[in-house]
Order: C-alpha cells, then sequence, then structure tokens
C-alpha cells in the first residue's frame, strides 16, 4: 500500500471517529475509547500525513 493511500485512510478514521464522537456522546464508554482511537490517529497522523505533506510531491512516497 502506497503512503498517499494510508494518509487518506488515516484521514477517513479521523472524520468516521469526530461522527462517533459525536452521536456517542453521553455514552460513557463511546466517550473513553474515543479518546484512545483519538489518540492513536493523531500519532498516526504526526507519523505520516505531517512529513507527507512536507515532501516534494515526486518524492518516492515509500521512503517516509
Amino acid at each position: 500500500m502506497e503512503i498517499r493511500e494510508i494518509d487518506r485512510k488515516i484521514k477517513e478514521l479521523l472524520k468516521l471517529a469526530r461522527e462517533l464522537e459525536e452521536v456517542g456522546r453521553g455514552i460513557p464508554a463511546v466517550e473513553k475509547n474515543l479518546k484512545r482511537v483519538m489518540a492513536s490517529l493523531h500519532m498516526m497522523e504526526l507519523n505520516v500525513c505531517d512529513p507527507l505533506a512536507l515532501s516534494p510531491p515526486d518524492t518516492d512516497s515509500q521512503s517516509l
């Protein structure tokens, strides 16, 4: 899988987690577990999405 596809999927997961946060508001188990999910997604975003955004478009995306 290419790094750009991983980037897209991370962003999609973040969007879904935010939607779940809205519909699960008031349910302690959902709220508590979403904090963990969001923290993990944020770390993946820092490690994959941010470096990808800084790399030139012609850079080999597998080497990030």
